[in-house]
């Protein structure tokens, strides 16, 4: 925080150097989580400016008690399972998963959550009402579940940044602004619908959610 025209405003630390012709004295130091690389890819990709992009998607921090991570255990076909042996940990790879309606693509994807559960798992959905829906079907079995998108509060932001930024195996359901989120940990990330148009942000930094995933 700084002083400026008299007013107490936000200010973006980009770079220190040892010599600057002229600066604001620092107020107070907040706690802001940045993943600096991934950020300054996304803006040098898009041609945007960073601190425009930082102060657009960025939150602080709210400090939360870390909730358990018990699940209650899913069982699947042989067909299922087939496909889930194929996706291995620790090893970043795409993969495209098809399937008619009703044919258990999310029962799998639930089961396929719980093999990373010692890493963080991020569910892309391209719109808002899907991520509530995928939530509500989440939560009974996945108790350390979270749901992030633009219409949540902004006290509610700043806990689940804190969740994100300090506990190991939090799985996010939201849309495509959870990408930003400070994960720690990511182990998987699965971008639901991935041909949905929603993915792609029209307006301030025009990107496509499914790509930066």
């Amino acid at each position: 925080k700084v002083s400026f025209r008299k007013k107490i405003v936000l200010g973006l630390v980009y770079e220190l150097t040892e010599e600057f012709s002229k600066s604001l004295p620092i107020l107070e130091i907040v706690d802001y989580s940045l993943n600096y690389k991934f950020i300054k890819w996304v803006c040098d990709f898009y041609f945007y400016p960073f601190g425009q992009f930082f102060f657009e998607n960025y939150h602080s921090e709210k400090k939360i008690d870390q909730s358990t991570s018990s699940y209650k255990n899913l069982e699947c076909s042989l067909e299922q399972d087939a496909i889930i042996q194929q996706i291995q940990p620790n090893i970043f790879h795409k993969y495209y998963l098809y399937g008619p309606t009703g044919s258990g693509k999310t029962h799998l994807l639930m089961k396929l959550a719980q093999q990373f559960q010692t890493r963080q798992v991020l569910y892309l959905t391209p719109e808002i009402n899907l991520s509530e829906e995928f939530f509500r079907i989440f939560k009974p079995y996945f108790e350390n579940s979270t749901i992030y998108h633009s219409l949540i509060s902004p006290t509610q932001k700043k806990k689940i940044t804190f969740q994100v930024k300090n506990f190991s195996n939090t799985i996010v359901l939201g849309s495509r602004s959870s990408l930003f989120l400070p994960f720690n940990n990511l182990g998987l990330i699965i971008v639901d619908e991935e041909h949905d148009s929603s993915y792609k942000q029209e307006e301030r930094c025009s990107y496509n959610g499914r790509d930066i995933a």
